[in-house]
């Protein structure tokens, strides 16, 4: 995740990352919020519509989680709110 370099490869077929992200979305830990957040954030910037797709499914949660990861991934992109 963040300590990699970017694969364009990922960024045209978002759904292997994707799939990691929802084994995550739901995690304790605030490191690994952050991180998925922060990975979210990222790809907002590069396929937008593809994660706003999968932000969308992710909203469909009471999981205090999860809707604090898509707070923090879409702070700075109110639209997606």
């Amino acid at each position: 995740m963040p300590w990699a370099s970017k694969l364009d490869l990922f960024i045209e077929n978002p759904t292997p990352v994707f799939e990691i992200l929802t084994i995550l979305k739901a995690d304790k830990i605030k490191f690994v919020k952050k991180s998925v957040a922060n990975h979210l954030t990222d790809y907002i910037k590069v396929n937008p519509k593809a994660t706003h797709e999968f932000i969308g499914q992710l909203k469909n949660t009471d999981n205090e989680h999860t809707l604090w990861i898509i707070k923090h991934a879409t702070r700075k992109h109110l639209q997606i709110v």
